[in-house]
């Protein structure tokens, strides 16, 4: 039960947005109590929907993560009443090390192995690792297990992430479960969520038709049709995540929850490293946080510096996959942000003032350049990321040479089929096959390049018409913002309705399998 199946649109959220408000009936005295019941309950009966299996395997990595950190929280209770007894804190390290070890290898084993790969395993470990490394540290204090539950099971992040802390589900979910749901909540998540859906459905999939065809017939793909190919596959890939995290966040904002900002618009950096400050963001925290700093940061010299950023991309390349392909990905955008760096710390005064703004109207075309070569450099990384072999990815540099000479083949052009166009075609060109095909992709190209590198996130657009529409002192805008911001909100209802008539064959989501 994807987020962006009809399923969970048109009943599941419905029914747990109203079941959550209706639980302020009880009163402020059970209303948390009922409220968590009740997430807990609906998190079990989501990951059911996706097979028995999936939920036996999360079910054994929180039984056995939860008892791990019972034996820590004991091992601190002997130490506190025995203040002269030595070596609980070793002990407490060792059951932290060896609890760690052990979901990593879970996770190895699934990774290495034919095993089919439990839902979400990849999300959940983390989560569950930090977790204990955040107990070793006296960071985790957990009041209950329906507490530990909700963290490790909460059905918004279950499949995308972000991959959180336990302070971070404290602050946005267990502080804020006896807060009552009010209109701006419901409306701020029904924006956000439809914008998402929208993202999804709309671009990211239609993106992956094309990629999906073009990886299964490189040799047969025309010059055009390869660098077409090359250049997508990142915008498709950010369409897809940031989708579903958009939409995870906007489920939990019409329950008043939230969740961590896990995109900020990364394509549009200028540099690598840039880039992985707004891309995946809980992930480059987790490696940060417990590999990055552990292994002596920035702290033991530069050589050692760029050892640990190359330990921690080759941590990342075997998260994401156990290919060559993949190793070679991190290796490329490790480097490249070691370098990149570097440069930025030159550049970057001379271009940009204190709040990032560039200085002048040529900084500002210096920083378009930037960004476009870090978007080509990004997209070439990726093609090892997505081949099924590196012969399959040196295959396809090698279709692009002299790509600017010949056009896109007709059946890589069908893959942007919209039925949309279809019938705006009709009624000038009635069946103009080769201007349905052609206006499709130029449509949906067009479309994802103003998302991707102009329009406001889907977050910022979704907060700014709650503000307005709430009418909160100091907050409200002129009549003709509001007006705008009305249309704004009537083209997401739109949005939304566009996305549930076309869901119909969507893919599959990109990282159910992680």
């Amino acid at each position: 039960m994807d987020f962006h199946h009809l399923t969970f649109i048109l009943f599941f959220m419905p029914f747990c947005v109203i079941v959550y408000k209706l639980l302020e009936l009880a009163g402020e005295d059970a209303l948390v109590r009922l409220r968590k019941a009740f997430l807990i309950c609906a998190s079990v009966v989501y990951l059911l929907c996706f097979g028995i299996r999936h939920a036996a395997a999360l079910a054994a990595s929180i039984v056995f993560n939860y008892a791990a950190w019972c034996v820590m929280e004991k091992i601190n209770v002997d130490g506190a009443q025995d203040r002269h007894r030595k070596g609980h804190v070793p002990r407490k390290r060792t059951v932290a090390a060896c609890a760690i070890a052990i979901n990593v290898a879970c996770l190895l084993v699934f990774k290495l192995t034919r095993f089919p790969m439990p839902m979400g395993i990849s999300f959940y470990t983390f989560t569950q690792v930090a977790f204990l490394a955040d107990a070793l540290r006296g960071e985790a204090a957990v009041a209950s297990f329906p507490d530990y539950l909700l963290h490790a099971l909460f059905f918004p992040r279950f499949l995308q992430g972000p991959i959180v802390r336990y302070a971070d589900t404290r602050e946005m979910i267990l502080s804020r479960l006896g807060r009552k749901v009010r209109a701006e909540h419901v409306l701020n998540g029904a924006l956000l969520f439809s914008l998402g859906l929208g993202k999804k459905v709309l671009l990211a999939d239609l993106l992956a038709r094309e990629i999906n065809f073009a990886y299964g017939v490189i040799p047969d793909l025309t010059r055009p049709d390869a660098l077409l190919t090359i250049l997508i596959y990142p915008m498709m890939l950010y369409f897809d995540f940031s989708a579903y995290c958009d939409m995870g966040m906007g489920v939990c904002r019409m329950m008043a929850l939230d969740l961590p900002d896990n995109f900020r618009t990364p394509l549009r950096a200028a540099s690598v490293a840039k880039l992985w400050k707004r891309w995946h963001i809980s992930l480059t925290a987790f490696f940060t946080r417990y590999v990055y700093i552990p292994l002596g940061g920035n702290r033991k010299g530069e050589a050692r510096r760029c050892l640990n950023t190359l330990i921690v991309f080759a941590l990342s390349a075997f998260w994401h996959g156990t290919g060559w392909g993949f190793m070679i990905w991190g290796m490329m955008h490790g480097i490249a942000l070691l370098l990149t760096a570097r440069i930025d710390r030159v550049i970057d005064p001379l271009l940009l003032d204190g709040d990032g703004r560039p200085k002048h109207p040529v900084a500002a075309l210096c920083q378009a350049v930037r960004v476009l070569l870090c978007y080509v450099y990004v997209c070439a990384t990726y093609v090892f990321f997505r081949a099924d072999s590196l012969q399959d990815a040196f295959k396809l540099f090698e279709r692009t040479y002299g790509a600017l000479v010949g056009y896109v083949s007709g059946p890589v052009s069908a893959t942007f089929a919209l039925d949309e166009v279809r019938y705006a075609v009709r009624a000038f060109a009635p069946d103009n096959a080769f201007l349905f095909r052609y206006g499709s992709m130029i449509t949906v190209l067009a479309a994802g390049a103003v998302v991707l590198f102009a329009a406001p996130r889907a977050k910022d657009i979704a907060d700014r018409i709650t503000r307005e529409a709430s009418g909160l002192p100091g907050e409200k805008g002129s009549g003709a913002g509001m007006a705008l911001l009305g249309i704004c909100a009537v083209l997401c209802a739109a949005l939304f309705v566009w996305s549930l008539i076309s869901s119909g064959g969507v893919s599959t989501y990109v990282y159910v399998n992680f």
